[in-house]
């Protein structure tokens, strides 16, 4: 039996034999595999069917290879300066979370579970559930540090972390405006002198002491 997409399937011969399947990838390269059960090989078959289909070969490149591409110098060119700025903490940061991780996998077979153990890696090794993060790892760090009491009925998000950290760094630490600006990620130094600095920041103090 051929399917539509040209991949071969040999049904099993007898008990205890297997079914096969062949077909080629559009970079001529043949490929196989076999499996017990008819069941077992459709299943395996069907990211084989949707490559095809799609005629995406580079989807059987390796974790390494997208991790590559996305380092290269072609992807940062001189008008982005940021990006090339930053190039050495990128690689850093993908060597160091990355890599472990996609590195031997597929493209195709990258999920979003490996996505998730990369950037929130547990102790174990997997990643961390959105709640689990939040009760075992953020609050604990929020009520370690005194922002928030334990009897408090609402909780903190990245967002108003950033304007933690931000406020902290600038009103306490003494940190240079346009350093924290790089470290929150703004466009400009003007965002941040306008949010913390400038009349925003204002506005928000006055809020602050209304609400107290």
């Amino acid at each position: 039996m051929v399917t539509a997409e040209g991949i071969t399937v040999y049904p099993a011969r007898c008990e205890g034999d297997r079914w096969r399947a062949v077909w080629y990838e559009p970079d001529g390269s043949r490929r196989q595999c076999q499996l017990v059960s008819q069941q077992g090989l459709a299943a395996r078959l069907e990211k084989v069917t949707e490559r095809l289909s799609a005629d995406a070969p580079s989807m059987l490149r390796s974790g390494s290879e997208l991790i590559g591409y996305y380092l290269s110098d072609d992807r940062r060119p001189a008008e982005r300066a940021w990006s090339r700025r930053h190039a050495d903490t990128q690689r850093d940061l993908c060597a160091r979370y990355l890599e472990p991780v996609i590195g031997q996998l597929a493209s195709q077979d990258i999920t979003v579970a490996d996505m998730q153990a990369a950037v929130f890696p547990t102790p174990g090794g997997k990643h961390w559930r959105s709640s689990n993060f939040n009760r075992r790892v953020l609050k604990t760090a929020y009520l370690a540090t005194g922002w928030r009491g334990a009897d408090s009925g609402s909780r903190w998000t990245w967002h108003s972390l950033r304007h933690v950290f931000c406020t902290t760094a600038l009103n306490t630490w003494g940190m240079d405006v346009s350093d924290v600006s790089r470290l929150a990620g703004h466009a400009n130094v003007r965002v941040t002198l306008e949010m913390y600095v400038g009349s925003v920041a204002g506005a928000l103090e006055r809020a602050r002491r209304a609400t107290d």
